[in-house]
C-alpha cells in the first residue's frame, strides 16, 4: 500500500461554514424585521387640523413617557401628537396605534339617561359614522330640563382605519369637529 504523499489536508469540514452562513442569514432577517417594525409606525401626522388647531411639535416629557408606556403596554408602535388652537381654548391629542381597533367603551356599559331619571347623563357614548366617542358633559341634566346647547367639556373618540387605531382626546371641540379631524387624518 502506498502512503499518501504531500501535505495533510488543513481544510475544515463544510459544516462550520454552513452554520455560520445560516447564522448570518438569520441575523439579516432579524435586523430587517426590527427595521420594518420601527418604520411601520412612522406616521406623519399633519401640522394643522380642522378648527384651526396647530401641532405642538415639542412634546412634553410626560407625552414621550406616555407614548413609550403605550407601546410597551399594547405591544404596538404608537405615534402621538398634540394640537392647540391660537386662543388656548381648545386642544387635541391624537394617538395612532399600529394595531387593529377593538370595541370602545371606556366607562363600560352605561344605562340610558332616562333609566336614571335624566335628560342627559354626565357622560354619553355616541357613534358618528365609523367613529365612536365618549362625551363628557360636566353635569347631568334632570329629566324634563333642556340640555344647554354647548359642546361637551371633553370628547374621547376612536376610529379604526387601515389596520390602525386612531384615538382623539379633545377639549373645547364639538363631536362633529372630532369626527372631521379623524376622517381627515385617516384619508
Amino acid at each position: 500500500m502506498s502512503e499518501p504523499t504531500g501535505p495533510a489536508s488543513t481544510s475544515r469540514p463544510p459544516v462550520v461554514q454552513i452554520v455560520l452562513g445560516v447564522l448570518l442569514v438569520a441575523a439579516v432577517i432579524a435586523a430587517a424585521l426590527v427595521v420594518e417594525r420601527a418604520t411601520d409606525g412612522d406616521l406623519d401626522l399633519p401640522d394643522t387640523l380642522a378648527g384651526g388647531l396647530r401641532a405642538d411639535r415639542e412634546l412634553p416629557a410626560a407625552a414621550v413617557v406616555a407614548e413609550r408606556n403605550l407601546e410597551e403596554t399594547l405591544d404596538a408602535t404608537v405615534t402621538l401628537a398634540t394640537y392647540r388652537d391660537d386662543k388656548g381654548e381648545g386642544g387635541v391629542t391624537l394617538t395612532v396605534i399600529d394595531a387593529q381597533a377593538g370595541p370602545f367603551a371606556p366607562d363600560g356599559p352605561q344605562p340610558a339617561p332616562e333609566a336614571l331619571g335624566l335628560e342627559r347623563a354626565r357622560t354619553e357614548l355616541v357613534r358618528e359614522g365609523d367613529t365612536v366617542c365618549r362625551l363628557a358633559w360636566g353635569k347631568s341634566v334632570a329629566e324634563g330640563d333642556t340640555p344647554p346647547d354647548k359642546d361637551p367639556v371633553a370628547v374621547y373618540c376612536q376610529l379604526g382605519a387601515d389596520g390602525r387605531t386612531y384615538w382623539l382626546n379633545g377639549r373645547g371641540i364639538s363631536v362633529d369637529d372630532a369626527v372631521e379631524i379623524l376622517d381627515d387624518v385617516t384619508d
